[in-house]
C-alpha cells in the first residue's frame, strides 16, 4: 500500500487532503524525517473531525521538534512505548488538523503504520467490512476498536490485538 497514491486517486475529500499536504510544504519541510501518511484518510474510513496522521522517523527528537517548531507547531507531547520514545504535536493548515508523530524508528516499524497495514488488507479481503467500520466509525468509535469487535479480537488492547491478529496471519514483513 501507498498511503501518498492512496490520496491522489482517491475520492475527492482524500484528494484535497492530499493537495493541501502538499501545498502546505510539510512534506518537502519535513523531508529528511522520511514522512508517510497514515490512518483513516489513506484507508477510506475517516469520518468527519478525523485528522491527517503523518508518521516520521526521527533519531533525534529535539531536532525533530526544532524542524516542526520552524513548520508552526507549538505543543509537543512525548510518551513511551515499549522503550520508545514517541514524540506527537498537531500542525493546523486552512481547516486540516496534521497530527504529526516522531519516534527512532524506521515509519514501516512504527506501530501505526503497522495498524493500517493490516487494516488495508483486511479491507481488501472483506469488501463488506469498510462499510461495517464505518458504521462503528460514525458512532465514536475508534478505528482499532471497531476492527477489534468486527474480527472478535479482544478489545482490552485494541492496538496490541490488531497486531498479534495482523502477525498472525501474516500481514506484516
Amino acid at each position: 500500500m501507498n498511503p501518498f497514491q492512496e490520496l491522489q486517486t482517491g475520492d475527492s475529500v482524500q484528494r484535497q487532503i492530499c493537495r493541501e499536504l502538499t501545498e502546505s510544504g510539510i512534506l518537502k519541510q519535513a523531508a529528511r524525517f522520511s514522512p508517510v501518511i497514515c490512518g483513516t484518510f489513506p484507508l477510506g474510513i475517516y469520518t468527519p473531525g478525523s485528522d491527517v496522521d503523518l508518521l516520521m522517523e526521527a533519531d533525534d527528537l529535539d531536532e525533530w521538534e526544532g524542524v516542526m517548531t520552524r513548520i508552526g507547531a507549538a505543543d509537543f507531547k512525548t510518551r513511551s512505548w515499549q522503550d520508545v520514545p514517541v514524540r506527537k504535536t498537531t500542525l493546523l493548515f486552512r481547516r486540516l488538523r496534521i497530527e504529526c508523530i516522531a519516534q527512532p524508528l524506521p515509519v514501516r516499524r512504527q506501530r501505526a503504520y503497522q495498524h493500517m497495514q493490516i487494516e488495508y488488507r483486511l479491507l481488501q479481503e472483506d469488501t463488506e467490512l469498510r462499510s461495517a467500520v464505518m458504521k462503528l466509525r460514525r458512532r465514536g468509535w475508534k478505528t482499532e476498536t471497531a476492527f477489534c469487535r468486527l474480527l472478535s479480537l479482544d478489545e482490552t488492547d485494541p492496538y496490541e490485538s490488531l497486531l498479534h491478529y495482523g502477525r498472525k496471519k501474516q500481514f506484516l514483513f
